[in-house]
């Protein structure tokens, strides 16, 4: 898995309300927020404290961000006007986190699945040959001949565009590759920044001690913007990968291919009376390819709509739940912290503009491998051309759903960053211009 941002742990001073003459359901509020804020401190340790398990440091994060839910919830319902803006913040950055975790899994899933598809070309490809052979059989030698060259003719030209793209791939995988390593670095490095505020904050008093924490919560952003792009960048990279994978298992069954044109190229020349046995080999053999190529179809359709799809979609729906939270903050927080809300909508805003991006180009991938199998449907049985062409078409339409989702969330993202004049909305901005970079690709 990819790092991730660190989740910003923000108290602003009005919401730390100590005194005497406080009510009690004010003080309880107050010790729910304390409560929660170490469980999430807890979370953010970054390691699994446990040696034996074989939990990854993100899922142990997610499940124990999660342990903060109930004490906030409970702020939600008690507390002051000022807590519950800290509180919904808190469960909001928990549910953006909790979103992120969902989707890294879904995505990590994908590559495998996108793997699995791939060989799907291949047994396309072996139908097409298949049902071609059989086709051949049934026509004179020298226009079956002739028929084969000229297939051997497409073939050649399509493996040199494949090889051509092929390259343009590696070059582009390798420059995301490059700037994942630099955004990394950087992260580190404001992460040891801010665990060096953090332990002055621990061992400070007073304002000194909220000073600390302030400036360990600026670099634990500046932190999570720089793991949220190496994110970005591998995810792009990884995309890329899966696509190489794609291209390169065309080249490698258009190379087959040829190879197999030219053996009935020569069994053509020779053959004899034997021709009608041959015919009935070819029959059975086509009967065989189509059965293979239908069971790893579904398998793979059903793959792709259990590990991804279904996980992107809860992913956005905490994502939607997270700017539910921050609509009730917005609703009651005044002057800073009204504008560090509108921040963080402009974070949820991102977050979800970007999940629709990778979902859609995730689909998009898959409805070319789906597109490749729809292309030999002629050769299928009635039945399996029919779920062939039923799956494409719903991919296809999925995809275009998800691709106008995106544009609308990134014009939400990007309305919302024109509302704050600041370094962070500048960099929301140009984030977001590289998504719409990306999704006009998939028009």
């Amino acid at each position: 898995m990819r790092n991730t941002p660190a989740l910003i742990t923000v108290l602003t001073a009005a919401a730390v309300m100590t005194g005497c003459d406080q009510q009690a359901s004010q003080n309880a509020a107050q010790l729910e927020l304390e409560a929660a804020i170490r469980e999430i401190q807890a979370a953010e340790i970054g390691y699994v404290p446990v040696a034996d398990t074989q939990q990854s440091v993100w899922a142990y994060r997610d499940e124990a961000l999660d342990k903060a839910t109930p004490a906030l919830r409970n702020v939600m319902q008690s507390g002051t006007a000022e807590q519950k803006v800290v509180a919904a913040r808190q469960l909001a950055m928990i549910d953006l986190a909790g979103a992120r975790y969902q989707a890294r899994e879904a995505l990590a899933a994908n590559a495998e699945i996108a793997a699995q598809s791939a060989s799907l070309l291949r047994h396309a490809d072996a139908v097409a040959q298949a049902a071609s052979l059989t086709q051949t059989l049934a026509l004179d030698g020298t226009e079956a001949i002739v028929k084969l060259e000229a297939q051997i003719d497409e073939t050649e030209k399509s493996i040199a565009e494949r090889e051509e793209q092929a390259a343009a791939l590696r070059t582009e995988i390798e420059d995301h590759q490059a700037k994942a390593e630099e955004a990394l670095a950087e992260s580190r490095d404001v992460q040891g920044k801010a665990a060096d505020a953090q332990a002055q904050a621990f061992v400070a008093q007073g304002d000194e001690h909220f000073d600390a924490l302030d400036v360990a919560a600026q670099h634990q952003r500046d932190a999570q913007k720089a793991s949220t792009r190496a994110d970005k960048e591998n995810n792009r990279a990884d995309e890329l990968s899966r696509e190489l994978a794609i291209v390169q298992t065309g080249i490698d069954s258009g190379n087959e291919a040829i190879k197999s044109l030219r053996q009935r190229i020569a069994a053509i020349m020779d053959r004899d009376a034997s021709v009608n046995e041959q015919r009935g080999v070819s029959e059975e053999r086509l009967s065989e390819v189509v059965e293979t190529l239908m069971q790893q179809f579904r398998e793979v359709d059903q793959r792709f709509t259990q590990e991804l799809q279904a996980p992107m979609d809860n992913a956005r729906q905490r994502v939607d739940n997270a700017m539910s939270l921050l609509d009730q903050a917005r609703a009651s927080a005044r002057g800073a912290e009204a504008n560090a809300v509108t921040g963080d909508r402009l974070t949820a805003l991102s977050d979800r503009a970007y999940l629709l991006v990778e979902q859609a180009a995730a689909t998009d991938s898959f409805a070319h491998v789906l597109g490749a199998v729809n292309g030999i449907a002629d050769d299928l049985p009635a039945a399996s051309a029919g779920q062939v062409r039923d799956a494409y078409e719903k991919t296809v339409a999925t995809r275009d759903q998800l691709v106008g989702e995106a544009k609308a969330a990134l014009e939400a993202a990007k309305t919302t960053a024109g509302e704050l004049n600041d370094d962070a909305a500048t960099s929301q901005s140009e984030q977001l211009a590289a998504l719409e970079q990306r999704i006009a690709t998939l028009n």
